[in-house]
Order: C-alpha cells, then sequence, then structure tokens
C-alpha cells in the first residue's frame, strides 16, 4: 500500500524542500494507491509539485462527476487521479484519467494494442462520447481518425476531461515509437510545427523507443501537445538516459534542470526508505505550448503488490460515484 503523504515527503526533501511541507486536504483522495506520482515542472524559481495516484476500478461502469448521470462503458481496468496544487493552500482536481489499458504501469515495451482492434475501437469511441462536453458526434469523429491513423502497435492509452481545470475539452494519451509520431502528426492535421516535434524526438529518444503524446480536442484538434519519454526504473538507465533527457529538456524549453537531474539520479539510486516498500520510476515529459516548449520531471512509485485492503478500499470509493458494485 502507498500513502501519498510517505512518497511525498521523501520527493520533497530531494528536490530542496526543507523542512518537506505538509500535502494540503486533497478531496477525493483514497487512503492508499497502487501507484503514486509527483510531478514539478523543472523551471526556475519556487518549487511547484502535483499530485497523482493509480487506483483500480474492478471494471465495474463508472460515472465522472463532470457528466452527471452518464455511465462510462464498463470495462475501464484502471484511473489516475490527479491534483493540481498552484499554492500550498489551493487544490484543484481531481482530474479523472481513465485507462483502456491497465498496462500503463509495466515497461512501455510490454504494452500491446489489444488483438480485436476494431470491437476495442468502437468501446474506445464509448468511452469519449460519455465523456465529451457535449453530444457533437465531432468528439468521437476526431478520435477515431486519430486511432485508425496510428501504426498498427500503436494504441490511445487513456482518455480525460480537463472541465475540472475550467476547459471544454478532452486529453487522449497515446503509445507509439519515437519513429512514427511526425508522419502521424501530419496525417490527423495536428496544427502545429510537425518539424520541431520530430526534431525533439531525435534529441531525445531512439527511433524504436515508446513515448507517449498526449493531445487535446476541444473537438479540434488543438495545438498543446506533450511527450511522455521512456520510463526509467534503475540507475544505470539513469545515467546512460535520464541525464541525456534532461540535458536536451533544456536546451528545449530554456529551462535549469539541475534540481531535476539530482532528484532523479537520488530517486533511483538512493537507499531504501522504510516507509515507501515500492519500486521506483521517473520520466520525463516536454510540453510544446501556444509559444514555447515547457519540462516536467515525474518521479513515482509502484506498490510491489496490490493488497485485498486497498483494493476494497479503491472499489469502496468508485462505488460512491455509481452505486455498482466492482
Amino acid at each position: 500500500m502507498l500513502h501519498l503523504a510517505d512518497v511525498a515527503s521523501t520527493v520533497l526533501r530531494l528536490l530542496g524542500d526543507e523542512p518537506p511541507r505538509p500535502l494540503p486536504s486533497l478531496p477525493g483522495a483514497l487512503e492508499s494507491f497502487e501507484a503514486v506520482v509527483l510531478e514539478t515542472p523543472l523551471r526556475p524559481g519556487p518549487l511547484r509539485v502535483d499530485v497523482m495516484g493509480a487506483a483500480r476500478t474492478g471494471r465495474a461502469p463508472l460515472s465522472d462527476p463532470s457528466r452527471p448521470g452518464v455511465l462510462l462503458p464498463a470495462g475501464i481496468p484502471l484511473m489516475w487521479l490527479e491534483w493540481d496544487i498552484p499554492s500550498p493552500s489551493t487544490v484543484v482536481g481531481p482530474l479523472r484519467f481513465y485507462c483502456l489499458s491497465d498496462a500503463i504501469l509495466g515497461p512501455y515495451a510490454e504494452q500491446r494494442p489489444p488483438a480485436e482492434r476494431e470491437a476495442w475501437g468502437r468501446w474506445a469511441r464509448e468511452v469519449v462520447a460519455a465523456l465529451a462536453p457535449d453530444p457533437d458526434p465531432a468528439w468521437c469523429e476526431q478520435t477515431d481518425r486519430l486511432v485508425s491513423a496510428l501504426a498498427d502497435d500503436g494504441i490511445l492509452v487513456h482518455v480525460a476531461s480537463l472541465e475540472p481545470r475550467g476547459h471544454r475539452r478532452l486529453r487522449l494519451v497515446f503509445l507509439l515509437r519515437a519513429q512514427h509520431v511526425a508522419d502521424w502528426l501530419a496525417r490527423v492535421g495536428w496544427p502545429g510545427d510537425v518539424a520541431e516535434i520530430a526534431r525533439a524526438l531525435e534529441q531525445t529518444v531512439r527511433p524504436s523507443a515508446w513515448v507517449g503524446i498526449q493531445l487535446e480536442l476541444s473537438p479540434g484538434l488543438e495545438r498543446p501537445l506533450g511527450i511522455e519519454l521512456p520510463v526509467i526504473r534503475d540507475i544505470e538507465a539513469a545515467c546512460a538516459e535520464g541525464t541525456r533527457y534532461l540535458r536536451e529538456a533544456a536546451v528545449l524549453s530554456s529551462c535549469g534542470t539541475d534540481r531535476g537531474r539530482a532528484a532523479l539520479s537520488q530517486w533511483l539510486g538512493g537507499p531504501p526508505d522504510a516507509a515507501i516498500d515500492a519500486a521506483r520510476f521517473g520520466y520525463l515529459k516536454l510540453c510544446r505550448g501556444e509559444r514555447e516548449w515547457a519540462a516536467k520531471l515525474y518521479l513515482g512509485a509502484q506498490s510491489h503488490r496490490v493488497s485485498h485492503e486497498m483494493s476494497r478500499a479503491a472499489r469502496a470509493y468508485l462505488n460512491r460515484w455509481t452505486g455498482h458494485g466492482g
């Protein structure tokens, strides 16, 4: 079992927050999670940390607070809850990411599209339709275009409504190999500079590496784009790959990354922490906004096993929304 406060205390120390600030009260938080991630922008200035937790759903039908009375289709295996903490006394969220595959917690290379891709595509469309801010069919039509244009091993991994942040948009995250990203973005008509994204990927990852691509619909395809670079799970990989990611991120985003580089190395290679009985990992996200690049570092922990108590707590929390058993 993982508790947000335990992971946050260790991560905040690594990021230079001494003594580590307590987490504010998080609405809708579980007592424990299967995985916990702390996110920090890599930029000069005061430290900001947002938090995320992953919970199993029992694959029961779910409802999202942004769509009262609308049930999402059954079968969603996992959900991420994300809280933005713009100041020590302000919490926004949670944002709910509905995962279409529970492999999102495993190594990227182990994720595969479903064998029955057509049936899976219909199911994914139902998820998007349930979360869309309005009944306009363009939300599903745009999603169909994005999914059908993927290479054979690409997949849509999760979907979220951005209404908790005040935006009538959906965020979709896809998993595909870096060598396919530029062609895919060009085929679907992404409105940004595709060549710039191709250069960023060439600087940071091998062509065959799996990357996450984060896009936003309104229902048209919007310019903001995120690149989630491969997860790093051990110190040798951090030395070989992680410092390279962070160095190139500094070039792309014009931000200082010394704090992030040191924190990643210490998080992956530091001594065990009795309060955190979990596997540690980290990854970097490059964000292309309307005007400039930015970068974020993610430091996470994943429980070695999912306890019966944690699964029961997660189901009880989800059942409060839906009235369904898990």
